[in-house]
């Protein structure tokens, strides 16, 4: 039996798969502590949340997300890449991958992919504040769009 998916306008859902999805988001987000409770806080009966709960998910359009992949060249010194991430924590980007290569003569590059769908400033900003970080030596964009 081979399995078939749709994409469905939202509004074209039961109330009962929107509770799940609510569910869903309660456990995911850590607001109920376990799938009974989800299910009880989204008004959903068990039953109905778990015949559904593994066919159900949201869609994530990748084109409209604002992931872009950085490459940085960092110094080989310890805290280099903590301070860097903790600068894009501090502007509100989701890091969605982080790949640190082996360090070699002093330095290691690193890519690291983020979603800056909340970040207050631009990319540009965005690489001015990282090339500032201590360690950092090099930042570029390396793949995807620029957040408006």
């Amino acid at each position: 039996m081979s399995t078939h998916y749709y994409v469905v306008d939202e509004k074209a859902l039961s109330l009962s798969l929107k509770r799940v999805i609510a569910a869903k988001k309660l456990l995911s987000e850590g607001r109920a502590p376990n799938a009974s409770q989800a299910a009880a806080m989204a008004g959903v009966s068990r039953s109905v949340f778990y015949k559904y709960k593994d066919s159900i998910r949201p869609f994530i359009d990748k084109g409209t997300q604002n992931v872009v992949t950085l490459y940085a060249l960092l110094a080989d010194r310890p805290g280099v890449l903590w301070h860097l991430l903790s600068m894009l924590a501090e502007v509100r980007t989701n890091v969605l991958t982080v790949n640190q290569s082996i360090p070699s003569d002093g330095t290691a590059p690193l890519t690291v992919s983020i979603q800056g769908s909340d970040m207050p400033i631009t990319v540009q900003e965005l690489l001015q504040a990282l090339r500032a970080v201590d360690g950092v030596l090099a930042v570029d964009v390396l793949s995807g769009e620029t957040f408006a």
